[in-house]
């Protein structure tokens, strides 16, 4: 899903592709790129992607385009809370000796 939204921005005219939210959009979608998505995450990707297709078939609709980035900016949010919650980590020591059994 997330090569099809690429390939979707990829479609888009020169002119259209430097516009900033496409370019927000598509960096949204290579972050998503790092993240293991649920199949409850598709929601959101499709959402966006019919977005997007909106956007495609009139790029003068830039909030068709908003709508998407808006939809891919929380579920990036989201996937980096589940991360950062169920990954605790301990703390690390801020310096080790030589020899200590502490640290």
């Amino acid at each position: 899903m997330l090569q099809r939204l690429e390939d979707q921005i990829a479609e888009l005219p020169d002119e259209i592709h430097s516009e900033i939210p496409v370019q927000e959009f598509q960096r949204r979608v290579r972050e998503l790129m790092h993240f293991k998505l649920s199949a409850a995450d598709l929601v959101h990707l499709q959402a966006a992607s019919a977005a997007m297709q909106e956007f495609l078939s009139d790029p003068r609709n830039l909030e068709a385009i908003e709508q998407a980035r808006s939809r891919l900016r929380s579920l990036r949010e989201e996937l980096a809370h589940r991360v950062g919650v169920s990954a605790p980590s301990l703390p690390s020591p801020v310096y080790s000796l030589d020899g200590d059994i502490h640290g």
